[in-house]
């Protein structure tokens, strides 16, 4: 119940579907994260997208959706490609 205050906080206040997305994904709320994330046009969208699949160690949509960076390198370790993972 504490959790989600902040999402329901951030609804109240009229911030935008980043910052909604944003306080989901603090609150562990990741599918609201993600949708919220795929109503925005922001860059940073496709952010929280993979880093609420890579906090429920779905690392197989971490690999479909991340191109390159941290997550795409963690989610190749976690699927046992070690080699790919260190040339990032």
């Amino acid at each position: 119940m504490t959790l989600a205050i902040s999402l329901l906080l951030a609804v109240q206040v009229g911030a935008g579907e980043l910052e909604i997305a944003r306080e989901a994904l603090r609150d562990g709320l990741y599918e609201i994260a993600r949708r919220h994330a795929g109503r925005s046009f922001e860059p940073e969208a496709a952010e929280v997208i993979v880093e609420s699949y890579a906090r429920e160690n779905n690392w197989p949509a971490v690999l479909e959706l991340a191109t390159n960076g941290y997550y795409r390198a963690l989610a190749l370790y976690k699927t046992g490609k070690n080699d790919e993972a260190q040339k990032i």
